[in-house]
């Protein structure tokens, strides 16, 4: 235990700690703090995330008839609003808007075409359109926002995806269809969670995969080589007890990887948590609008699942960056190793992590089954941890 605590203490270098923090610092300032300032991207986003809040709050995780009556006549009251505020507002009743429905007549006049635009630009009438849309004053996000959710639940479902949409391989398309087809017949798809959360998360867990899998080998590279720069190998294999140190070292380094993770995990989602998202953590994965997950999982069961995908692939780095350290015998040689695998494992990252347990995930599509993403990564810690053991037997079979 002493031998392996002084292990822990080499790899935690208070001066590669600090290098850490910076950059990690300015990793996430640079990329992942984008997506938890703009979690819900837009005036529409953020009034059907406020919808959804209100709703799972009074409803629960699922919208069922008596509910949707009751949020229809929430519709009612929001278009009732509308109204008033247009019969007040003297622009508006001047071009005839009098309700929610005139208004989007009035407002398509600017998809018309180029010259209709440039007309209505000129007659000031998209100054209009911007106030009413995005000024605050109105509830027009909201009433959009309601009509979407009931005419989907309303709706029959899903539609099918379009052939070759989600599926490269007529296996795979086929099981897209069925999975629809499932998702259709047992009418999921009354879920509260907002479709853009899923986009949201997945985006940012794919950062936090990317650090993680960085970091890990940042902070396990140097392990192993300064053991050789100081000479200490030949002292370590002098003795029985000595000749089996690459064990404990292969030991620390993985559960500093896993602590160094899990630390990661837990920075990361403090500004995650501040968003609000975990009120969905019941809520079924398949939302009222368009979204096509695999597995019949709440939004809790795939946080989950994304921790997992992110606790192997750091920790499958961490087992295969102590195994390749033993080659290097100065810094030079060691950076030779780090940054091709640094570049590999990020790539391998955001292709597992991207969409994740979804339709679109890239892995599930280039291996033509639901669930290549969990494959992927439970290979890559295999490949770490079996690293490690072939380079300890590898040791003890060598002659001193």
């Amino acid at each position: 235990m002493n031998l392996f605590l002084q292990e822990l203490r080499k790899i935690w270098q208070p001066g590669v700690l600090a290098a850490l923090v910076a950059l990690g610092a300015v990793y996430y300032y640079i990329r992942p703090a984008f997506y938890i300032e703009y979690f819900n991207n837009g005036s529409q986003e953020q009034a059907d995330f406020t919808l959804a809040l209100d709703w799972v709050e009074r409803y629960g995780p699922t919208i069922e008839q008596p509910e949707r009556e009751e949020i229809g006549r929430r519709l009612a009251e929001e278009e009732a609003r509308f109204a008033d505020y247009a019969e007040g507002n003297t622009e508006m009743a001047s071009r005839g808007i009098t309700d929610f429905d005139s208004f989007e007549a009035f407002n398509d006049i600017s998809y018309i075409s180029d010259a209709a635009y440039q007309a209505a630009k000129e007659r000031g009438d998209l100054a209009l359109e911007d106030h009413v849309l995005y000024s605050g004053e109105t509830n027009y996000f909201t009433i959009l926002e309601l009509r979407r959710f009931l005419e989907a639940w309303d709706g029959e479902g899903l539609p099918d995806p379009e052939e070759g949409s989600f599926g490269k391989t007529r296996r795979l398309d086929e099981l897209c269809r069925e999975r629809v087809r499932a998702m259709r017949e047992d009418r999921m798809g009354r879920s509260v969670l907002p479709p853009h959360v899923e986009f949201s998360t997945s985006t940012y867990v794919r950062y936090l995969a990317v650090w993680c899998v960085v970091s890990a080998i940042l902070l396990l590279s140097p392990t192993l080589v300064r053991d050789r720069l100081h000479r200490m190998r030949p002292a370590q294999w002098a003795s029985r007890r000595g000749r089996r140190i690459l064990s404990v070292q292969f030991m620390a380094a993985l559960v500093s990887g896993l602590l160094l993770t899990l630390l990661n995990i837990a920075i990361y989602m403090v500004p995650f948590v501040s968003t609000g998202v975990l009120a969905f953590w019941r809520c079924p994965l398949h939302a009222v609008l368009r979204s096509y997950p695999w597995f019949d999982w709440t939004y809790g069961q795939y946080l989950l699942a994304l921790a997992g995908l992110v606790l192997a692939l750091s920790l499958g780095a961490s087992g295969l960056t102590a195994a390749l350290s033993q080659y290097s015998g100065n810094y030079v040689a060691m950076l030779l190793k780090a940054i091709p695998l640094i570049v590999l494992l990020t790539v391998l990252g955001v292709l597992v992590t991207t969409f994740a347990f979804y339709f679109g995930n890239y892995v599930t599509r280039f291996l033509a089954f639901p669930g290549g993403e969990i494959l992927c990564a439970a290979l890559l810690l295999a490949i770490g941890l079996a690293s490690c053991v072939l380079a300890c037997r590898a040791q003890r079979r060598r002659e001193l």
